[in-house]
Protein backbone atom coordinates (compact mmCIF):
# COMPACT_ATOMS: atom_id res chain seq x y z
CA UNK A 1 0.00 0.00 0.00
CA UNK A 2 1.45 3.39 -0.93
CA UNK A 3 2.28 6.10 1.61
CA UNK A 4 -0.49 8.54 0.58
CA UNK A 5 -3.12 5.79 0.93
CA UNK A 6 -1.82 4.95 4.43
CA UNK A 7 -1.91 8.62 5.42
CA UNK A 8 -5.48 8.93 4.16
CA UNK A 9 -6.56 5.87 6.15
CA UNK A 10 -4.82 7.17 9.28
CA UNK A 11 -6.53 10.56 8.90
CA UNK A 12 -9.93 8.86 8.48
CA UNK A 13 -9.39 6.81 11.65
CA UNK A 14 -8.36 9.90 13.64
CA UNK A 15 -11.40 11.85 12.40
CA UNK A 16 -13.79 8.99 13.16
CA UNK A 17 -12.29 8.49 16.62
CA UNK A 18 -12.59 12.21 17.38
CA UNK A 19 -16.24 12.19 16.31
CA UNK A 20 -17.01 9.14 18.43
CA UNK A 21 -15.27 10.60 21.48
CA UNK A 22 -17.08 13.90 20.96
CA UNK A 23 -20.47 12.18 20.71
CA UNK A 24 -19.84 10.12 23.86
CA UNK A 25 -18.55 13.15 25.76
CA UNK A 26 -21.59 15.24 24.77
CA UNK A 27 -24.06 12.66 26.02
CA UNK A 28 -22.48 12.87 29.48
CA UNK A 29 -22.75 16.64 29.92
CA UNK A 30 -25.78 17.69 31.93
CA UNK A 31 -27.28 21.13 31.83
CA UNK A 32 -29.37 23.47 29.77
CA UNK A 33 -28.56 24.45 26.23
CA UNK A 34 -27.16 27.95 25.98
CA UNK A 35 -28.15 30.23 23.10
CA UNK A 36 -25.63 30.93 20.39
CA UNK A 37 -25.43 33.32 17.48
CA UNK A 38 -23.46 33.61 14.26
CA UNK A 39 -20.07 35.27 14.68
CA UNK A 40 -21.10 37.38 11.68
CA UNK A 41 -19.46 38.24 8.39
CA UNK A 42 -15.77 38.76 9.13
CA UNK A 43 -16.69 38.02 12.79
CA UNK A 44 -18.39 41.44 13.02
CA UNK A 45 -20.91 40.35 15.67
CA UNK A 46 -18.16 38.93 17.86
CA UNK A 47 -15.95 41.98 17.25
CA UNK A 48 -18.75 44.31 18.45
CA UNK A 49 -19.26 42.26 21.63
CA UNK A 50 -15.50 42.10 22.26
CA UNK A 51 -15.15 45.88 21.95
CA UNK A 52 -18.28 46.51 24.03
CA UNK A 53 -16.54 44.64 26.85
CA UNK A 54 -13.42 46.84 26.72
CA UNK A 55 -12.09 47.28 30.24
CA UNK A 56 -12.72 43.61 31.03
CA UNK A 57 -10.47 40.57 30.72
CA UNK A 58 -11.68 38.53 27.75
CA UNK A 59 -11.23 34.93 26.68
CA UNK A 60 -11.84 33.69 23.15
CA UNK A 61 -11.94 29.91 22.70
CA UNK A 62 -12.15 28.32 19.24
CA UNK A 63 -13.49 24.79 19.66
CA UNK A 64 -15.34 22.20 17.60
CA UNK A 65 -18.65 20.90 18.93
CA UNK A 66 -17.76 17.36 17.78
CA UNK A 67 -14.18 17.15 19.04
CA UNK A 68 -13.70 15.24 22.29
CA UNK A 69 -10.48 17.09 23.17
CA UNK A 70 -12.15 20.45 22.44
CA UNK A 71 -15.12 19.57 24.65
CA UNK A 72 -12.80 18.55 27.48
CA UNK A 73 -10.89 21.81 26.99
CA UNK A 74 -14.12 23.82 27.10
CA UNK A 75 -15.22 21.93 30.22
CA UNK A 76 -11.84 22.65 31.85
CA UNK A 77 -12.31 26.32 30.97
CA UNK A 78 -15.69 26.24 32.74
CA UNK A 79 -14.48 24.37 35.82
CA UNK A 80 -10.99 25.73 36.34
CA UNK A 81 -11.25 29.26 34.96
CA UNK A 82 -14.84 30.51 35.17
CA UNK A 83 -15.54 28.18 38.09
CA UNK A 84 -12.65 29.52 40.18
CA UNK A 85 -12.72 33.20 39.19
CA UNK A 86 -15.85 34.99 40.38
CA UNK A 87 -14.76 38.44 39.18
CA UNK A 88 -17.56 39.96 37.07
CA UNK A 89 -14.91 41.60 34.86
CA UNK A 90 -14.12 38.26 33.21
CA UNK A 91 -15.85 37.59 29.89
CA UNK A 92 -15.76 34.62 27.53
CA UNK A 93 -16.59 34.23 23.86
CA UNK A 94 -16.88 30.56 22.99
CA UNK A 95 -16.62 30.23 19.23
CA UNK A 96 -17.76 26.88 17.87
CA UNK A 97 -16.08 26.02 14.57
CA UNK A 98 -16.80 23.47 11.80
CA UNK A 99 -13.91 21.07 12.40
CA UNK A 100 -14.19 17.25 12.64
CA UNK A 101 -17.48 17.43 10.76
CA UNK A 102 -18.96 19.84 13.31
CA UNK A 103 -22.13 21.59 12.21
CA UNK A 104 -24.20 24.36 13.71
CA UNK A 105 -26.84 21.84 14.81
CA UNK A 106 -24.18 20.31 17.13
CA UNK A 107 -23.56 23.60 18.95
CA UNK A 108 -26.62 23.61 21.23
CA UNK A 109 -25.64 20.46 23.08
CA UNK A 110 -21.95 21.46 23.13
CA UNK A 111 -22.84 24.70 24.95
CA UNK A 112 -23.48 22.57 28.06
CA UNK A 113 -19.71 22.54 28.56
CA UNK A 114 -19.55 26.26 29.40
CA UNK A 115 -22.63 27.40 31.28
CA UNK A 116 -21.18 30.45 33.03
CA UNK A 117 -23.36 33.51 32.31
CA UNK A 118 -20.23 35.60 31.60
CA UNK A 119 -19.60 33.44 28.52
CA UNK A 120 -21.48 33.86 25.25
CA UNK A 121 -21.52 31.33 22.42
CA UNK A 122 -20.96 31.89 18.71
CA UNK A 123 -20.88 29.82 15.53
CA UNK A 124 -18.13 30.58 12.98
CA UNK A 125 -19.67 28.68 10.07
CA UNK A 126 -17.34 30.07 7.41
CA UNK A 127 -14.18 29.44 9.53
CA UNK A 128 -13.20 33.10 9.34
CA UNK A 129 -11.58 33.02 12.78
CA UNK A 130 -10.00 29.62 12.13
CA UNK A 131 -8.07 31.24 9.25
CA UNK A 132 -7.47 34.59 10.97
CA UNK A 133 -5.94 33.08 14.10
CA UNK A 134 -3.81 30.75 11.98
CA UNK A 135 -2.14 33.88 10.58
CA UNK A 136 -2.05 35.80 13.86
CA UNK A 137 -0.54 32.92 15.84
CA UNK A 138 1.56 31.70 12.88
CA UNK A 139 0.40 28.13 13.40
CA UNK A 140 0.86 26.82 9.89
CA UNK A 141 -2.53 25.10 10.21
CA UNK A 142 -6.13 25.94 11.01
CA UNK A 143 -6.61 27.47 14.45
CA UNK A 144 -9.05 25.46 16.54
CA UNK A 145 -8.87 24.00 20.01
CA UNK A 146 -7.12 27.25 20.95
CA UNK A 147 -7.75 29.40 24.03
CA UNK A 148 -6.85 33.08 23.87
CA UNK A 149 -6.62 35.67 26.64
CA UNK A 150 -6.95 39.44 26.27
CA UNK A 151 -6.38 42.18 28.82
CA UNK A 152 -8.75 45.06 29.54
CA UNK A 153 -7.03 47.42 27.08
CA UNK A 154 -7.31 45.16 24.02
CA UNK A 155 -9.33 46.51 21.08
CA UNK A 156 -10.35 44.76 17.90
CA UNK A 157 -10.21 47.58 15.38
CA UNK A 158 -9.52 45.90 12.04
CA UNK A 159 -11.04 42.91 10.31
CA UNK A 160 -8.67 40.50 12.06
CA UNK A 161 -8.67 40.02 15.83
CA UNK A 162 -5.82 41.49 17.85
CA UNK A 163 -2.83 39.47 19.01
CA UNK A 164 -3.74 37.81 22.33
CA UNK A 165 -1.71 38.59 25.43
CA UNK A 166 -1.56 34.89 26.21
CA UNK A 167 -2.80 31.70 24.57
CA UNK A 168 -2.76 27.93 24.90
CA UNK A 169 -3.79 25.12 22.59
CA UNK A 170 -4.39 21.38 22.20
CA UNK A 171 -3.05 21.03 18.65
CA UNK A 172 -0.56 18.47 17.41
CA UNK A 173 2.71 19.77 16.01
CA UNK A 174 2.25 23.36 17.20
CA UNK A 175 4.72 25.21 19.37
CA UNK A 176 3.35 27.25 22.22
CA UNK A 177 1.95 26.24 25.57
CA UNK A 178 -0.38 23.24 25.68
CA UNK A 179 -3.66 23.85 27.50
CA UNK A 180 -3.35 23.77 31.26
CA UNK A 181 -6.56 25.33 32.56
CA UNK A 182 -5.07 26.05 36.00
CA UNK A 183 -2.17 27.99 34.44
CA UNK A 184 -4.61 29.74 32.09
CA UNK A 185 -6.68 30.78 35.12
CA UNK A 186 -3.53 32.15 36.78
CA UNK A 187 -2.82 34.31 33.73
CA UNK A 188 -6.43 35.55 33.74
CA UNK A 189 -6.20 36.43 37.44
CA UNK A 190 -3.00 38.40 36.80
CA UNK A 191 -4.79 40.46 34.16
CA UNK A 192 -7.77 41.05 36.48
CA UNK A 193 -5.55 42.44 39.27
Amino acid sequence: MNRSRLLWIAAAIVAATGLAIGAVYLRGIPGPTRPHQAAGADASTLREAFNADAGKVRIIALVSPTCGACLRGASDLQNRVFGTISDPSLRGYIVWVPKLDGHENNVGEATHTIADPRATHYWDGDSYLVRSYNQILQLGQDAWDVYLLYGPDARWDGPNPPQPQYWMHQLTGVTGPALDANAFADHARALLD
